[in-house]
């Protein structure tokens, strides 16, 4: 059985678990899986991945995400109709539709139009055939014969893979809730963080690495750090715990030991008390030997 489909499993069995004790409420239990799901596992995906818009007038992925990261939604003849039908309901009813576009598999386009018009689909979809889809999923999602979500962003990663179970739709809302807040930039306003996203370039296997992230307090309230929450055991984050005032500024320190060679893009998840929804921090490296 593969990692993610362990983890699906792990999801209800741990959500059953932590709603059952008296100190951890349903809404505990979801806002915990999620956070771990937001650090999961990614995969490779292809700028140059061919698709077809309704009118059958080729396209590619890159076109898709000129102005910034798409939340895909892979839905699919084959799979669960009312699996479909409740997950687009869900994402009209969290505002997060105008960042997403749908890649479906139909046996022709007429009947990808009809399913469109079927669902009521408020989202542009395109169309990618059944081998090419093959190709471009890894196999344990395709298999399971459900809808899927994943994000994309400039540096062609699809991340934060999730497939949603109609019997638990408070972590959809959950899901969704979060990747809204990290695609629509709604901290912008408060520019907490200096940079997003950190280029450290080239750097060697198993040499340690060092990342600050510089941040300010621009609201009247204290700010700190609750915790940080790194996408794999190579990344280490310190931070300090000392609350800001307005207009003060700190930092905390990530040291990354690269282990993979290759381009890596890292991630770690900043919890404060200024919201109830972390901010996504990234960086990336090229390892070489």
């Amino acid at each position: 059985m593969s990692k993610k489909i362990k983890w699906r499993i792990l999801c209800v069995v741990c959500l059953c678990l932590f709603s059952c004790k008296q100190n951890v409420s349903h809404d505990e239990a979801v806002n915990m899986m999620m956070n771990h799901l937001m650090l999961c596992e990614n995969f490779n995906v292809s700028p140059y991945q061919p698709l077809k818009d309704l009118h059958g007038s080729n396209c590619r992925i890159d076109s898709l995400i000129l102005k910034g990261s798409v939340l895909f939604f892979r839905f699919s003849q084959q799979n669960c109709e009312d699996c479909i039908r409740k997950e687009i309901e869900l994402i009209k009813e969290s505002g997060i539709q105008d960042y997403v576009i749908g890649m479906a598999s139909y046996d022709n386009l007429r009947m990808l139009i009809g399913a469109i018009r079927k669902y009521n689909i408020p989202f542009p979809v395109y169309f990618i055939t059944y081998n090419d889809a093959s190709l471009m999923f890894p196999s344990p999602i395709e298999e399971v014969g459900r809808p899927f979500l994943f994000l994309i962003g400039s540096d062609f990663k699809a991340k934060y893979v999730y497939m949603p179970e109609k019997n638990m739709p408070d972590l959809s809302v959950s899901y969704y809730k979060q990747l809204l807040k990290m695609i629509s930039g709604e901290d912008s306003e408060n520019n907490i963080f200096e940079f997003r996203m950190m280029d450290i370039g080239e750097v060697r296997k198993g040499e340690l690495q060092k990342i600050e992230y510089k941040y300010t307090n621009r609201k009247n309230e204290l700010f700190s750090i609750k915790n940080i929450e790194s996408s794999c055991d190579c990344t280490v984050p310190h931070w300090d715990t000392r609350a800001l005032k307005k207009y003060e500024s700190s930092k905390f320190v990530v040291f990354f030991t690269p282990d993979q060679l290759g381009y890596n893009v890292k991630s770690v998840l900043v919890y404060h008390n200024q919201s109830d929804v972390p901010v996504l921090l990234l960086f990336k490296a090229n390892v070489v030997e």
